[in-house]
């Protein structure tokens, strides 16, 4: 039942939080992956409850072997929700300064792709475009 509550609640704050990262472009995609599995989870676990709570009403076994089954697919949902999650993060920078909209957490993560993109270009050989961001990071 706790475990229930906890992706109620995580399900409703991917709802508060998509639509600022849904705006980040190229994100969209990934968004709507990701809140497709966090809904499918959320109904997963509502039906493990639903089934543990018939199960201590009627005391059947069979719907104990249910409840343990659905919460088994809800449990493998939940990861691929979570990996679908981190991508967001980690791939798109979903919610890394985006969602609270404050001034220093924007500018940390336009710091933080100024300073990454300049690595990368360094790398592949670009050091005045490397320099010009690094500039303009400074």
């Amino acid at each position: 039942m706790l475990a229930t509550i906890a992706v109620v609640a995580a399900a409703w704050s991917g709802d508060d939080a998509h639509v600022a990262v849904e705006a980040v472009p190229g994100a969209a995609s990934a968004v709507h992956a990701h809140q497709e599995w966090g809904e499918r989870t959320r109904n997963l676990a509502l039906a493990t409850a639903a089934l543990e709570l018939l199960a201590l009403a009627l005391r059947r076994r069979r719907i104990v072997i249910a409840s343990a089954v659905v919460g088994l697919v809800a449990v493998l949902a939940m990861l691929e929700t979570g990996k679908l999650g981190g991508e967001l993060v980690y791939a798109h920078a979903g919610g890394v300064g985006i969602r609270s909209g404050d001034p220093e957490d924007v500018a940390r993560l336009l710091l933080a792709g100024l300073y990454e993109q300049a690595d990368v270009d360094e790398k592949v050989g670009r050091g005045g475009d490397a320099a010009t961001l690094l500039e303009l990071a400074a």
